[in-house]
């Protein structure tokens, strides 16, 4: 499959669908990770978004024919080497790389504390990460 803006377009509008799952639990994480099935559902949409992410970093950079990075942060940086995140903000939000392979081995032991805190600190830096793509690329 070709990339083209809707492939692009659909990845974004998953990747909000995380968000709103997300915001609803912002505020009260910690309480919520009390709960199994809340928590592991917080978990499990944490790690989607932050893939999500990272793929569609990937996807756009394909599409704008920016070379294939040797690692999921790669893509982000690339995306601010070639303008299309804000330099600062690309060399800061590659951090979200870690996030991902943090989740992904330890999905039942992880910090619920720490994921909490991460989750109310970053998830505004995925909006300003999508904002930017939808205006330098036009989706």
């Amino acid at each position: 499959m070709g990339i083209d803006l809707q492939n692009i377009s659909e990845r974004i509008y998953k990747i909000r669908e995380n968000l709103k799952f997300l915001e609803e639990y912002k505020e009260r994480c910690h309480e919520a990770m009390q709960s199994k099935i809340i928590g592991d559902a917080l978990l499990y949409n944490l790690y989607l978004l932050s893939d999500r992410v990272l793929r569609l970093a990937e996807v756009v950079c394909r599409y704008k024919n920016a070379g294939y990075p040797d690692s999921y942060s790669g893509f982000i940086y690339r995306l601010g080497d070639i303008g299309v995140l804000e330099k600062e903000f690309a060399y800061k939000f590659a951090a979200i790389a870690k996030f991902r392979n943090f989740l992904a081995p330890q999905y039942e032991e992880v910090d619920k504390i720490r994921v909490c805190e991460a989750m109310k600190e970053n998830l505004d830096d995925v909006k300003i990460f999508l904002e930017q793509i939808e205006h330098k690329i036009g989706v």
